[in-house]
């Protein structure tokens, strides 16, 4: 006889496993947003690439919603209303990292004039008769 608490326990870790991924990107985003309200730019000018919805709310994307219920739509919702969140503070970090980028070019010394040319040696003129 089949368990019939297996698929809310599977359901129930899929959640709790993207939870905790969440939590982990909810940290580094109030980082991301430390930086920018810092106004210092970091030492690495390195943006960050979006979330992608399809690998954050994978658990939740994979599952088969009924009409007779409103929580696995809620579910998704919620979980593109996360990865929105969070590409918004990743948008507004990486537009920082650019002034920052733009900054540390007009700052940098311009380079070096190149050596000036050498004169091509003079051909003896040959006298016109």
């Amino acid at each position: 006889m089949a368990d019939v608490n297996s698929p809310i326990i599977i359901f129930g870790a899929a959640i709790l496993v993207t939870a905790l991924a969440g939590a982990a990107l909810a940290d580094d985003s109030d980082d991301l947003l430390a930086v920018v309200q810092s106004g210092k730019c970091p030492e690495k000018l390195e943006k960050i690439s979006p979330v992608k919805s399809s690998e954050f709310c994978k658990g939740v994307e994979g599952r088969d919603c009924n009409e007779t219920s409103t929580s696995c739509f809620d579910e998704l919702n919620t979980c593109w209303k996360q990865v929105s969140a969070m590409n918004k503070e990743i948008f507004t970090y990486n537009i920082f990292i650019n002034k920052c980028s733009a900054q540390a070019a007009a700052a940098a010394p311009p380079p070096a004039p190149p050596p000036p040319a050498t004169p091509a040696p003079k051909k003896p003129h040959k006298a016109v008769k």
